[in-house]
Order: structure tokens, then sequence, then C-alpha cells
């Protein structure tokens, strides 16, 4: 009880509620933009690991078979298929491109075609490019 003999209440008015989902609201506000940004990078990140592996995977399959394995892009630039495999997807909204030629293609003793592979998509573009004495993969971020 309070001094004047009243007892006090309790809990939260509603001023002190609206108050706190303001609040709440404005900080969810200011950080919403970054969260998609840094989901945007992390599905780029991917996107490039994925292309890079599966080249780095055809390369290694194809001195481990002694035979030529391709790595061609199929279903309009969304995926890329090693040899006759399956197709490995792209997170969605990429796409992969090639202005050299539509395949790349690995020899068993580790040497390639050679050739760019352009990772296009969200504001972000990497290239990859494949050296033809040595079969290396490497990734260049343009964006």
């Amino acid at each position: 009880m309070s001094a004047i003999g009243r007892p006090r209440a309790r809990g939260f008015t509603l001023i002190e509620a609206l108050v706190v989902v303001a609040i709440t609201g404005l900080i969810g506000a200011l950080a919403f933009p970054r969260l998609d940004a840094a989901i945007a990078a992390q599905a780029f990140r991917t996107a490039t690991a994925t292309l890079a592996r599966a080249l780095e995977d055809a390369r290694a399959r194809a001195i481990r078979s002694a035979e030529a394995v391709p790595v061609a892009i199929v279903d309009g630039g969304h995926a890329v298929r090693v040899a006759d495999g399956a197709p490995i997807a792209l997170p969605a909204d990429y796409v992969v491109s090639t202005p050299d030629q539509p395949v790349v293609r690995f020899f068993a003793d580790g040497t390639a075609s050679g050739g760019r592979m352009l990772l296009l998509g969200k504001g972000h573009r990497a290239a990859l490019a494949v050296a033809a004495a040595t079969g290396h993969v490497s990734v260049s971020v343009i964006s």
C-alpha cells in the first residue's frame, strides 16, 4: 500500500507499451537493409564457391580417370554439369555465362582447354578463369 492507503497499480501503461513497440520497430527498420545485404553477399559467396568447386572437381576427376572431363553450362545458365552428371544448381537469381567458349574441358594431365566463366546476379559479378597450361581455377570479384 502507498502512503495514502491505496494499493499501487502494477504492470505497464498503454503509453509505455507503445513506446517499446515503436523503439523495436525503429531498430528493426534500421537493421533490415543490413540483413538483406548480408544475405545477398552470402548467396554470392555460395554461388562463386559452387562454381569454383565444380571446376576443381572436374579437373580432379579428369586426372583420376585419365579421361577428358567437360564442364558445360545448362538450364539457361542457372546450373553447370560436369561430364554426364546431374546439373549443379546455382543459388536463385545467379546466372553463369562464358564469353570464350561454352564448354571448359579438363584433361588427364591436369591441363584444360582454358576459358572464363562469368557469374552475374543481384549486383555482384565474378570471373572464374581456368588456366589452359595448369587447369588452375582462379576467382576474381568484379563488383
